[in-house]
This record gives C-alpha cells, sequence and structure tokens, in this order.
C-alpha cells in the first residue's frame, strides 16, 4: 500500500481499548460508503499500512486501513 498515513498513538490506542473490551462499534469510512458495525477483533501491519480487522455480527470480516476511517463510535456496553 502506497501513501499510507500513520494515525495518532492516542487513536490507535482507544481502537486497541475497543478490541479489548469487545466494544461494539459503528464506524464512519472517509468518503460516501455506509457506516459498518461491529467488534475490533484486531490491528495488524500488512503491506506497510494498519489494519483494523472487524467483525460483523454475521462471523464476517472486515479489513479496515486505519487512515481512512474518518469516525469510530461506540454504540453498546463493552463486554467487561
Amino acid at each position: 500500500m502506497s501513501n499510507y498515513k500513520p494515525v495518532s498513538c492516542d487513536l490507535h490506542s482507544q481502537y486497541e481499548l475497543y478490541a479489548m473490551h469487545k466494544t461494539p462499534i459503528t464506524i464512519q469510512l472517509r468518503g460516501n460508503t455506509a457506516p459498518l458495525e461491529g467488534i475490533i477483533r484486531d490491528i495488524r501491519i500488512m503491506d506497510n499500512a494498519e489494519f483494523l480487522i472487524l467483525s460483523g455480527t454475521s462471523d464476517d470480516e472486515n479489513f479496515i486501513r486505519l487512515d481512512t476511517i474518518r469516525q469510530v463510535t461506540p454504540t453498546g456496553d463493552a463486554d467487561v
């Protein structure tokens, strides 16, 4: 992947906390795409870019490049 722009450490840490606590979230990507909902399963580096792995309600997984995310909103209680 070219032109990847790393996200801030604070934002990365927030994503990791959502993943650790299994917090249901809604993700709005840059552009006019429909929001995605699910739980962050992992954050990985692939092709020199960081990706968030989001699991939805039907066991599907979306790989979302972190620099394409416009907004993440928690939508439910964490699984503490």
